[in-house]
């Protein structure tokens, strides 16, 4: 099963990646790729002088790299041949020459030991290259013959431009993102057999000159910043690390740190309260957007814009039981009772001597909260009444010793019987509500039902039915 869920998001990442022109399927596609060089050491000349002689040659290089293997350069050097023929065996008593020679190559480069199934790229890499150019000779002998009695010193030259084949091998030490350090040789094959400005054919000898040079280098990385050089990449453990990538989104797909049922690559918060409900993005259900998840929220109906505490509940700061946010009269006397929006109505003490005794007559008693209302035959309470039961709670909750009739209403429709107990059921949903979401206290409600016999709005209109399709709140003690 894991297998096939890292195959499919392994597709799934391919997708986008072809879709896009400039995007490529091949590992580090944005790799630097060019190298600038320089190279500096000694020379030595395998040609008809019989005596070698070490010199130096030193130059620069400029490489562009196709892969992680193939590459193209080019690379000068000016530098100086010296050597002498032995006197053994030869015409001459004495010869020495001295070449002063520049060169140009056009090189194919491959580079190895960078590609591996085994292991990661190593900060050393070996390369090969060949290729043809041009030499351009500024040669002079002195030498003395043998056979000539007076032994008069002679001069010679060879000043010629020619064509060189050259094959190098060399290899490079990573010493950071931008420079690696290396020795290289090189081997020039020339077209010619006077680089030494000599052509013997005493024994037969016709071959072409050659030239071997050890040079050491300093190689400068160019290309994105930050990004390392292809040749010293292994593409293998790129896709290594690729597949390392998708088996850790598969992990994160198929776990759930905190248990919320919800996926951790799609969780946005992993670390929601145990039991919470969450969205689908794995945040903790906030109902009244408090900032506080419903699991904690002690008030979950919060109004809008109120400013709550650790446990959701909304600064109240005359603790009349409305919300700072709502209450037009923030600094009520804490003697008063208040309507839902903190306006002080009587005392506390008055409304318990108009409260309804032993039942309710038509207009008896006294309605200080908000009366909830309801749609035409139904008990289900609005939405937009769940803050005026919470704020009716909060108050309920903070004046001690009181007791609430809740008393429910209807409108005259429908027959007497019905209305009762329509009217009956809707104070039961209100009693509901408090207790269950809110904490009231049940011990301290009752509920009561008016049926349609106090209407509080005469008329058929519309307003008039609705103000009677209405839930009550009394102090009765």
């Amino acid at each position: 099963m894991k297998k096939l869920l890292i195959f499919s998001l392994s597709a799934m990442l391919a997708i986008p990646a072809m879709a896009q022109k400039k995007k490529t399927l091949f590992p580090n596609n944005d790799a630097k790729r060019w190298l600038i060089g320089l190279q500096a050491g000694g020379t030595f000349l395998s040609a008809d002088a019989q005596k070698l002689g070490f010199s130096y040659a030193a130059g620069l290089s400029a490489q562009y790299s196709f892969s992680h293997t193939l590459g193209v350069r080019v690379l000068g050097n000016y530098g100086q041949l010296k050597g002498s023929e032995l006197t053994s065996g030869r015409p001459f008593s004495k010869y020495d020459f001295t070449n002063n020679f520049w060169e140009v190559q056009a090189q194919g480069v491959v580079t190895f030991g960078n590609i591996s199934y085994l292991r990661k790229a190593k900060k050393t890499n070996f390369y090969v290259a060949g290729g043809m150019g041009v030499m351009g000779n500024d040669a002079t002998s002195t030498f003395i013959l043998k056979t000539d009695p007076t032994k008069t010193e002679q001069t010679g030259t060879f000043n010629d431009m020619i064509l060189s084949f050259s094959g190098s091998a060399g290899m490079r030490y990573n010493v950071g993102a931008n420079v690696a350090l290396g020795l290289e040789y090189n081997f020039r094959y020339c077209g010619s057999d006077l680089v030494d400005v000599l052509q013997y054919e005493g024994s037969g000898n016709k071959a072409k000159d050659a030239i071997n040079m050890l040079q050491l280098t300093a190689t400068f990385k160019l290309g994105k910043k930050g990004k390392e050089h292809v040749d010293w990449i292994n593409p293998v453990e790129a896709i290594y690390e690729d597949i390392a990538q998708v088996e850790k989104k598969v992990d994160v797909l198929s776990g759930d740190q905190d248990g919320d049922g919800v996926s951790d690559f799609f969780d946005k918060d992993n670390t929601t309260p145990e039991g919470a409900m969450v969205y689908g993005n794995g945040q903790a259900v906030d109902t009244d957007g408090d900032g506080v998840p419903d699991v904690k929220d002690i008030e979950p109906n919060s109004p809008r814009g109120a400013e709550v505490n650790e446990d959701g509940i909304a600064a109240d700061d005359d603790k009349d039981g409305v919300p700072n946010v709502l209450d037009i009269s923030p600094n009520t006397d804490t003697s008063y009772l208040v309507n839902h929006q903190g306006i002080p109505i009587m005392t506390k003490e008055l409304a318990r001597k108009l409260a309804p005794k032993g039942g309710l007559g038509v207009g008896g008693g006294l309605g200080y909260m908000p009366a909830i209302l309801f749609e035409t035959g139904t008990t289900s309470i609005k939405p937009i009444h769940y803050v005026d039961l919470q704020n009716i709670a909060e108050a309920i909750k903070r004046t001690p010793n009181v007791k609430i009739l809740i008393i429910g209403n209807a409108d005259y429709r429908g027959s007497e019987k019905l209305n009762e107990k329509l009217a009956l059921k809707r104070a039961q949903a209100v009693k509901n509500v408090l207790v269950e979401s809110f904490g009231v206290d049940p011990a301290i409600l009752e509920i009561q039902s008016n049926g349609e016999k106090v209407p509080i709005a005469k008329g058929t209109d519309p307003m008039a039915l609705q103000a009677n399709r209405r839930v009550q709140f009394f102090i009765i003690e």
